[in-house]
């Protein structure tokens, strides 16, 4: 019999408290309430994700008001966008078999050239 042990050194928990970005393999990613007051984010705006390509597990939040998705209401106090081609890289980076995911999103922007990126923690895959 195998058995999966969960502690503190491989869980992740997520409190209502914090920034977060859920992920679905069908590719709904909604941005909960806390992360959209703290970025400053609008149903009228537009986001795009970015990866590292020499860390492919780090990805990053940006507004793109030119290419971005279009964000839109998530029936809750967050927003949403669709987009199956982003949550497949993500899952396909990801080494899990989860089908849904929360991710943390840590507030204060990085700039790169220029534009304001925020990290999204993805959890420790097993």
């Amino acid at each position: 019999m195998g058995f999966k042990v969960f502690n503190k050194e491989n869980s992740f928990a997520v409190r209502k408290s914090d920034a977060v970005m859920s992920f679905s393999i069908s590719g709904k990613l909604e941005i909960n309430a806390k992360a959209k007051r703290e970025i400053g984010l609008k149903e009228s705006d537009k986001v795009a994700i970015a990866y590292d390509d020499e860390d492919p597990r780090t990805f990053y939040l940006f507004i793109d008001p030119v290419n971005g998705f279009d964000l839109r209401n998530n029936g809750k106090s967050g927003v949403c966008f669709y987009s199956s081609n982003v949550a497949q890289v993500v899952f396909r980076n990801y080494t899990d078999d989860r089908t849904r995911m929360n991710a943390k999103i840590i507030c204060t922007p990085m700039d790169i050239d220029g534009v304001k990126h925020y990290p999204i923690i993805l959890p420790k895959a097993e």
